[in-house]
């Protein structure tokens, strides 16, 4: 499977005196009023696309986007799309930067490649520090991470948490857990660790846990163990009182559980959880075949709306009454009340492949562009 660049999101804090590094738009804003592209372009960055891993959007500002391409970031400007600076590559090879995520600070982004994890100072991109792949730990490079006030923290092979010091990129904590990690969300020095694994003898019926750890001292203050099904492929979202994440292979579900005591809340079986994204009180799944909401209160399945041919394994956005999801060639958008799809955007050059809301737009990376849409309006 071919993955692409990704964009985050950032206010940048102090750049007023950065305006020396812009650069030209590569494609001017578009003020067309195509009746046949409902969704009204902004502008359009062209970019060569290399083969990698993905890195996802994970941040939301309204000064710039930040984007990977070329095993390099790029920060543009929102308003038309103009380049603010460039970073050096971090590859000789020039390929696309490899891992699932870029994770924002106030100063700095992180991100792995190569199983390496760079970090990168926000206000012109130059490289901060790079932590090289600890010989005794190893280092998961398509974990999706999670990023405290002081750290960052990684997960290794072991399968481990390692902790980070934003400042200077040195680990300052290992700690070692029973199974290994794949996504973790940080809120109030509390971790909450997404897990799956596969015992023994037991080839194709994964397990999975929900985890709550101390993100000071590493301590485990509640698991949660699912019978079936492990949780690969998002951070947990915690919200309110509750723990909200989904699970793959062996017996789909989705559950909601307590976050001060790790008790299940409720549970829904309809749909395997490849993507997920939160607001106004439902819950969105991309289960591959379908997208699907649910009621974060009761569990209850709202609507579920079948998909056209293309990639099952898109992220899934929400804004704004409406859910966004790329699917192959086309970014699909559907009625996040009823499930209605109600228009289908074609790519300008290949795959639709990571998106992204913030600052009044949805940004949408096909293989060859990156595109600031308007929100969709009826």
């Amino acid at each position: 499977m071919k993955y692409c660049a990704a964009l985050i999101l950032f206010v940048l804090m102090g750049g007023a005196g950065c305006d020396g590094l812009s650069g030209s738009t590569d494609t001017p804003p578009s003020d067309s009023t195509d009746a046949s592209s409902v969704l009204k372009i902004d502008w359009m960055h062209d970019y060569q696309s290399v083969d990698g891993i993905q890195l996802s959007p994970t941040t939301v500002g309204d000064s710039l986007v930040l984007f990977s391409g070329a095993g390099r970031l790029q920060a543009l400007r929102v308003k038309n799309g103009s380049v603010f600076w460039k970073s050096d590559s971090v590859d000789p090879k020039n390929v696309e930067l490899r891992g699932h995520d870029l994770l924002l600070g106030p100063k700095a982004a992180y991100g792995a490649h190569v199983r390496n994890v760079y970090a990168w100072n926000v206000s012109d991109g130059s490289l901060k520090w790079t932590l090289n792949r600890p010989a005794d730990t190893g280092l998961y490079e398509l974990g999706r991470y999670a990023l405290g006030p002081n750290h960052v923290f990684l997960f290794g092979n072991g399968p481990q948490v390692l902790r980070v010091d934003q400042a200077s990129g040195a680990i300052t904590e290992v700690w070692r857990y029973t199974e290994p990690i794949f996504g973790a969300t940080y809120r109030d020095n509390r971790l909450y660790l997404g897990q799956a694994w596969v015992p023994d003898g037991a080839e194709g019926q994964a397990r999975g846990a929900l985890t709550k750890v101390n993100a000071t001292t590493g301590d485990t203050l509640w698991t949660f163990e699912t019978e079936r099904g492990g949780f690969y492929d998002m951070r947990p979202i915690v919200h309110d009182d509750r723990v909200l994440a989904g699970t793959r292979e062996g017996d789909a579900a989705f559950f909601a559980v307590d976050k001060e005591t790790g008790e299940e809340i409720w549970r829904n079986r309809q749909g395997f959880t490849f993507a997920a994204d939160h607001g106004d009180g439902y819950v969105y799944l991309n289960t591959s075949a379908e997208l699907m909401s649910i009621s974060e209160e009761t569990g209850r399945t709202v609507w579920k709306t079948d998909m056209p041919g293309g990639s099952g394994f898109g992220g899934v956005v929400y804004h704004d009454g409406y859910v966004y999801h790329p699917r192959g060639s086309a970014l699909i958008v559907v009625d996040a009340d009823d499930g209605t799809i109600v228009h289908q955007e074609p790519s300008p050059s290949g795959y639709f492949w990571t998106l992204h809301a913030g600052a009044g737009r949805i940004f949408a990376q096909s293989s060859g562009h990156l595109i600031a849409y308007k929100p969709y309006q009826p």
